[in-house]
């Protein structure tokens, strides 16, 4: 019998959790698995995740929800050290994406059933974890508006529900044109190299795609290559930042780009004081980020998606 910890953020107007758990119940009651919630109302609540694993030892955790629950439950998810599953219920869902991980009940079951695992890298930000892309300028407006408007309307949340990623493009475009985003003086230190560079849209990859549709550099960027990969925009006005926009939509790299790899890097704000985000959640404001790899910190099933 295998042995499933659901974590379902019990916040999220996406998912009714009562509703969530008895379809769970129903879709997988044919199946020898012995099922577990644990639903979290409060931020604190996922730092209970880590004794919930030792306790209950389940062979899978499986996360429900976005971006955002992952990054919440990122760092106990790490020191839990189970194999993880994320059921995607958010807006981008961009981690379970890169993972081949969808919310088809079939899919999980396979994953599960097949017990096929992998190690993937986490990146660290100072005291924060993120496990997909994050950043500063555009990127940490974008995600600063886009929470504080699905937190104040109802109605806001239901359009994103439905439009999903282009909710992202709508409001990317928003902070773009309005001039949300302030231009900022980087010093970028990777080992003995340094780099100096004004930009309003700095991004740490663990992954080549953001929101579906943003392509970063290339399908090297890998959560497995054991590299921090910096992608930073030197636009120079509000349509060139646009045009940047529209041709990492299209695959292509923008011109005046910074790229920098390093499995360590430290960002010096030279101007004041900005707010970094990751996985769709602003984690800190501050002058000074030290950004390092974490190899193999988190073990996720392989996808159950018929080939």
């Amino acid at each position: 019998m295998k042995r499933l910890l659901f974590v379902v953020n019990g916040r999220s107007s996406r998912i009714p959790t009562a509703e969530f758990v008895r379809e769970a119940k129903k879709r997988l009651s044919s199946q020898d698995f012995e099922l577990h919630f644990f639903v979290s109302q409060l931020i604190s609540d996922y730092d209970s995740i880590v004794q919930q694993a030792r306790n209950l030892r389940p062979d899978v955790i499986v996360v429900v929800g976005g971006d955002g629950t992952s990054q919440l439950a990122l760092n106990s998810l790490h020191l839990a050290g189970r194999d993880c599953y994320f059921f995607p219920k958010g807006t981008a869902n961009d981690l379970a994406q890169h993972l081949g991980h969808t919310n088809r009940w079939a899919d999980l079951v396979r994953a599960v059933n097949q017990n096929r695992s992998r190690q993937i890298d986490l990146i660290g930000v100072n005291n924060h974890l993120l496990a997909t892309v994050g950043g500063l300028g555009v990127g940490a407006e974008l995600c600063n508006r886009m929470n504080q408007r699905r937190n104040a309307s109802p109605l806001f949340s239901k359009a994103a529900k439905a439009l999903r990623q282009h909710t992202y493009s709508l409001l990317a475009l928003q902070v773009i044109l309005t001039r949300q985003a302030r231009d900022m003086r980087v010093h970028v230190q990777a080992g003995d190299k340094s780099h100096t560079f004004q930009s309003s849209a700095l991004l740490v990859a663990n992954q080549p795609v953001l929101a579906k549709n943003i392509f970063l550099r290339d399908s090297s960027i890998r959560n497995d290559d054991g590299l921090c990969n910096i992608f930073a925009l030197e636009a120079r006005s509000p349509a060139e930042m646009v045009k940047a926009f529209v041709d990492m939509r299209r695959g292509r790299l923008p011109q005046r780009t910074h790229l920098i790899s390093a499995p360590e890097l430290k960002i010096d704000l030279q101007d004041g004081a900005a707010s970094f985000f990751g996985d769709g959640e602003v984690l800190q404001t501050d002058t000074q980020f030290n950004i390092r790899i974490k190899t193999n910190a988190l073990r996720v099933l392989n996808s159950g998606v018929m080939q």
